[in-house]
């Protein structure tokens, strides 16, 4: 009889190198196959930099058994900017270890900021906030009244209710508040509408306007969110031949205003359009203004203070009962981000002593306020937090929102 020579355990890999980019505090992951003959014993990785983790880190010797290779995710998760480097070892009991190179850079994601509700509004000032950027070194504001022009249309999409995968754009006449609205790939949403799917650009088109009034300039104000979990997506807003592109951060709204040059004719549209792929935008309002309802933001009556510390900055010296409109860009080391969305603020009438229960600070006491307190109790949103203090006791709690139902029913 003949005896049996043991055949040597061997572990191959498809690459030996691995190049990776990523923002820092994101992430990134690439795929590598582990190939492996003969192996009698469990296959194990280890990666020597924490920045870069493997799924899965042990593979059994079974799992060759009917396949010649495992796939195995690499992921890598800097949280500082720069070159970072790592080697990943493979090993196996018998076996000679596999190793790869692991090549990351990093760099700052110098996106914008997302503008958040002004409160402790007076009749000449007003509180703008904003929410922090990772890596960012100072914060400018922009600060500019509104200017007066003739308001064309208004749009709320108030009859969409819910989530769907239905294609509307036929039928967008059932879920639009004006007649004239069309679209392609275009989906209902929770108080809006969804351009886009996973594997289309969606569009949408306004109804004809008529911008013979409008001294060759068309103003497009609107809310929109990323949808889902989609973030940065871009949407491109037109009139004819003119578009300005602006990004969707993320699945919380924020206001828009667009100033297009476009005919001062009849018989205008605007569009709406994304323009990547699982990039879906929701749009949620859209009103039409025939002029510049911004003005020049490089005029004199713009105000901008620049090199801004902190997420939040007083404005004073304003005019009563005047509706502003606030952005901010954030300062990377010597680069800027683009200019957020837009916030609008009204201030009060004359003085500068709030309104006893306006806790969002817009003029008015209605649900919106104990809307306010309650994500300050919960913990959900804190931008209110200085003004849920409503009946000064010292402290936030159910006494608030009681004392501004109180307010509401007159009591």
């Amino acid at each position: 009889t003949g005896i049996g020579v043991a055949k040597t355990p061997t572990i191959n890999t498809n690459t030996e190198i691995i190049d990776i980019y990523s923002y820092a505090g994101g992430s990134a992951s690439k795929t590598f196959r582990v190939q492996g003959q003969f192996i009698n014993s469990e296959i194990t990785l280890v990666s020597d930099n924490e920045v870069f983790t493997l799924s899965p880190e042990s593979i059994p010797a079974e799992s060759f058994e009917n396949s010649s290779y495992v796939v195995v995710t690499m992921t890598y998760s800097p949280t500082e900017p720069g070159e970072h480097k790592g080697t990943i070892t493979i090993m196996s009991e018998g076996a000679e270890n596999k190793t790869i190179n692991v090549n990351g850079v990093s760099t700052i994601n110098t996106v914008a900021p997302h503008a958040l509700n002004a409160n402790d509004t007076t009749g000449t000032s007003f509180v703008a906030n904003w929410e922090p950027c990772l890596f960012a070194t100072s914060y400018s504001l922009r600060v500019k009244a509104l200017a007066s022009v003739d308001k064309l249309l208004t749009e709320t999409f108030a009859k969409c209710d819910k989530e769907s995968s239905t294609n509307i754009a036929s039928y967008l006449k059932n879920y639009c508040d004006n007649e004239g609205w069309t679209g392609a790939y275009v989906y209902q949403a929770v108080g809006g509408l969804r351009l886009g799917a996973t594997s289309y650009n969606g569009m949408l088109q306004t109804p004809a306007l008529d911008l013979s009034g409008s001294e060759g300039k068309v103003s497009v104000k609107f809310s929109a969110r990323a949808y889902d979990t989609d973030v940065e997506c871009p949407l491109v807003v037109s009139c004819g031949v003119k578009a300005d592109t602006l990004t969707m951060l993320n699945a919380v709204d924020g206001d828009y205003i667009v100033v297009l040059d476009c005919p001062a004719e009849a018989g205008q549209k605007i569009r709406f359009a994304t323009i990547v792929k699982k990039k879906r935008v929701v749009i949620t309002n859209v009103e039409i203004y025939g002029g510049d309802l911004l003005g020049d933001n490089s005029s004199d009556d713009a105000i901008v203070i620049d090199s801004i510390d902190g997420t939040s900055y007083l404005v004073d010296g304003l005019m009563p009962l005047t509706t502003y409109i606030y952005d901010v860009k954030a300062l990377y080391g010597s680069e800027f981000s683009n200019w957020s969305n837009m916030i609008e603020v009204t201030t009060l009438s004359g003085g500068s002593t709030p309104i006893y229960g306006d806790v969002n600070g817009d003029g008015y006491v209605t649900s919106a306020d104990v809307t306010a307190i309650y994500d300050v109790l919960l913990g959900t949103n804190n931008t209110f937090e200085s003004t849920a203090d409503v009946n000064g006791d010292g402290f936030v709690t159910s006494a608030d929102v009681t004392a501004v139902y109180d307010i509401l029913l007159g009591n």
